[in-house]
C-alpha cells in the first residue's frame, strides 16, 4: 500500500529540514575554521627587555646603545628598558636619551624592581621613552647633590640641576603636560613615591605588572594597548664582554683588582720561577687599567699614586727607619680615594676600599722593601767563614785532624788546642778557620766552658 500524499509531503519536509540543518552546520564549521586559521596567521606581539642597572657614564651609555641596536634587529613591537640607577654624568645621560629616541621600536622605560631608585640624571633617562612607569615599591630621588661641599663644586652641581630641570620640563611639554609641579617636586630634594610622581605628571602608570605597563604606551588606542598587553616579553641576552664591563664599572672592584695584581707581580719578583702569580698579576693589572681608562679620573689621584711609587723607591735607597714607607702608604691610600671622579658616590672609590687596599699593598710592599734592603746591606760570608758557629759531626776520627760534615758538606777539620783525639760520630762546633781547614771543639768542652762561665758569674 502506498503512503498517502499528506504523509509523503511531511516526509519530504523533514528531509529538507534535516538537509538545511546539515548545510548550516557545515557552513558554521567552515567559518570557525577560517576564523581560527586567520587568528593563527596573526603573529603575536613581541617586546624585548633591556637592562640598565648601572651608573650613568660613557661605558653604560655605549652599552645601552648596543643593546638597543640588538633589540631593534629583532623587529619587536616595543622595547622595555628596565631602569635602576643612582644617576651619573650629564653628557652620558644625554647620549642615552638620544639612543632611546632614535630607536625604531617604541621604548617603555620601567622602574621595575621593588626597592630600587632612580636619581639625578636617571630622571632624564626615565622620561626619554614613549611612556614612563614605576613599580609601587620604587622611589625617585630629587635633583640635589648634597655630598659635595666646596663652593666651586656646588656651583657646578647647581648648574647641572638647572639643566636637568629644563630637560624634565621639555620632556613633559612634549607629552602636553604642565611641568611646574613636577619640577618643584623634584627640586625639593626628598624621596618621591610613584604615586606622587604620577600626580605630578612624571609617570604614565604605576604598576608592578609588565602587561599593564605596556598598555600605558597606547592610552588612546585600546586595540593596540590590548595587543601590547598580551605581547610575549623576552630578555635580551648579554654577551660575555658586557658582563665583564658591567663588573668592571664598579670602581671599588677595579681598585681591588689593581692592588691584588700588583701584589701577585711583587710575589713573582721575590720568588722567581713560579710563573702563575706573575701571569695572574699581569692579567689583573691590565684588566683594572682598562677599566680605569673608561672612567673619569682625577689628576690629583694619579699624581698621588706616582708620588707613592717614588716614596717606595726612596725607601729602597735610604731606608730611613720606614719613614718613606709610612709616607708611601698614606699617599697611596689618599690617591686611591681620589682616583675616580664621579658626580655620585657610587662612581667613586669608597674610603673603606682605599684604606684597605692602601694599607694592604703599601704595608706589604714597604715591609718587603725594608727586608730586602737589610739583606742587601748585611755582610755576606762565603766559604769557610760561612761555617763559623755551626755544629758538625766527625766523619773520621780526629787525631787531631780529620773530616767533619757541616751543612751537608765535608770539610777538613782540626781539633782546637788542648784536644788530640775525638772518635768518629762525635758532635763538634766550628770555632774558626785556617784557610780551608776548620778548627773545631768537642761539644763536651763547649758545655764545660759554659758551666765555668756561669759559675764565675
Amino acid at each position: 500500500m502506498r503512503p498517502s500524499k499528506s504523509r509523503r509531503r511531511r516526509l519530504e519536509g523533514l528531509l529538507l529540514l534535516l538537509l538545511a540543518v546539515l548545510l548550516c552546520g557545515a557552513h558554521l564549521r567552515a567559518d570557525g575554521l577560517g576564523a581560527g586559521a586567520a587568528a593563527a596567521n596573526v603573529p603575536r606581539s613581541t617586546v624585548v627587555t633591556v637592562m640598565l642597572h648601572d651608573t650613568i657614564q660613557p661605558v653604560s651609555a655605549g652599552m645601552l646603545q648596543q643593546e638597543l641596536d640588538a633589540a631593534n634587529a629583532r623587529k619587536p613591537d616595543a622595547i622595555l628598558v628596565d631602569l635602576s640607577t643612582p644617576g651619573g654624568m650629564e653628557d652620558s645621560a644625554r647620549q642615552m636619551v638620544r639612543s632611546i629616541q632614535a630607536s625604531r621600536a617604541p621604548v617603555l622605560v620601567f622602574v621595575h624592581e621593588a626597592g630600587t631608585k632612580v636619581a639625578g640624571e636617571g630622571v632624564r633617562v626615565l622620561l626619554a621613552g614613549q611612556a614612563a612607569v614605576m613599580d609601587p615599591g620604587t622611589r625617585l630621588v630629587g635633583l640635589q647633590f648634597a655630598h659635595r661641599a666646596s663652593a666651586a663644586v656646588r656651583a657646578a652641581r647647581e648648574a647641572e640641576s638647572r639643566a636637568l630641570q629644563q630637560a624634565v620640563a621639555e620632556a613633559l611639554a612634549r607629552k602636553g603636560r604642565n611641568a611646574d609641579e613636577a619640577v618643584a617636586l623634584l627640586s625639593s630634594g626628598v624621596p618621591i613615591s610613584p604615586e606622587q610622581a604620577m600626580d605630578a605628571g612624571l609617570l604614565d602608570a604605576v604598576t608592578s605588572r609588565d602587561e599593564v605597563a605596556l598598555r600605558a604606551m597606547r592610552p588612546n588606542d585600546p586595540e593596540a594597548a590590548a595587543k601590547l598587553g598580551a605581547a610575549k616579553v623576552v630578555n635580551l641576552p648579554m654577551t660575555p664582554r658586557q658582563h665583564l664591563l658591567r663588573a668592571l664599572l664598579n670602581p671599588d672592584l677595579t681598585v681591588l683588582l689593581l692592588t691584588l695584581g700588583a701584589l701577585l707581580i711583587l710575589l713573582e719578583i721575590n720568588t722567581p720561577g713560579t710563573i702563575v702569580p706573575g701571569a695572574a698579576g699581569v692579567l689583573l693589572v691590565l684588566l683594572s687599567l682598562y677599566a680605569l681608562l673608561l672612567m673619569p679620573l682625577r689628576w690629583q689621584g694619579v699624581i698621588l699614586l706616582v708620588i707613592s711609587v717614588g716614596l717606595l723607591l726612596a725607601e729602597t735607597q735610604f731606608a730611613r727607619g720606614s719613614a718613606y714607607g709610612v709616607a708611601a702608604v698614606g699617599t697611596l691610600t689618599l690617591g686611591l680615594r681620589l682616583l675616580v671622579r664621579g658626580p655620585v658616590p657610587e662612581m667613586e672609590v669608597d674610603w673603606s676600599t682605599s684604606i684597605g687596599a692602601g694599607l694592604g699593598f703599601g704595608g706589604i710592599t714597604a715591609g718587603l722593601v725594608l727586608l730586602g734592603v737589610r739583606a742587601r746591606r748585611a755582610k755576606v760570608r762565603t766559604g769557610a767563614d760561612a761555617m763559623l758557629g755551626w755544629l758538625a759531626v766527625a766523619q773520621t776520627p780526629l787525631e787531631p785532624t780529620g773530616e767533619v760534615l757541616v751543612r751537608g758538606e765535608l770539610w777538613r777539620a782540626r781539633l782546637s788546642e788542648g784536644n788530640t783525639y775525638l772518635p768518629a760520630g762525635e758532635c763538634v762546633k766550628v770555632q774558626s778557620s785556617d784557610g780551608m781547614t776548620l778548627e773545631v771543639a768537642p761539644m763536651g768542652q763547649q758545655l764545660q766552658e759554659m758551666e765555668t762561665a756561669q759559675t764565675a758569674l
